[in-house]
């Protein structure tokens, strides 16, 4: 998306209508009331590999870093990076091979 206004909405299939608001060069999605948050609240958590999925197979050290700048996200269990993810194996192929006789 690009917005060349300060403010614009996001309008849900079900009708409902979230603000997005620039600041410089970001554009925020509000999900929920500010005033409202009480401070150091969580308002996600999952595991580190559920983490890595949602932020479109980020690598896990940035992920772990993450958690200490963004209000709201916490990472539970354990901070063990998991065995190989498929998507991210599949991404790192670059070419196949086809060999016909």
């Amino acid at each position: 998306m690009i917005f060349e206004h300060e403010n614009a909405q996001l309008i849900y299939g079900d009708g409902t209508v979230f603000d997005i608001q620039k600041h410089g060069k970001l554009y925020y999605l509000d999900v929920f009331d500010n005033d409202a948050m009480i401070p150091d609240s969580v308002n996600y958590a999952c595991d580190l590999s559920s983490w890595h999925e949602i932020l479109g197979h980020c690598n896990y050290d940035d992920v772990l870093k993450l958690q200490a700048v963004v209000n709201g996200m916490k990472i539970v269990g354990g901070i063990d990076k998991p065995a190989d993810c498929n998507v991210c194996v599949l991404r790192k192929m670059t070419q196949g091979r086809r060999r016909t006789p």
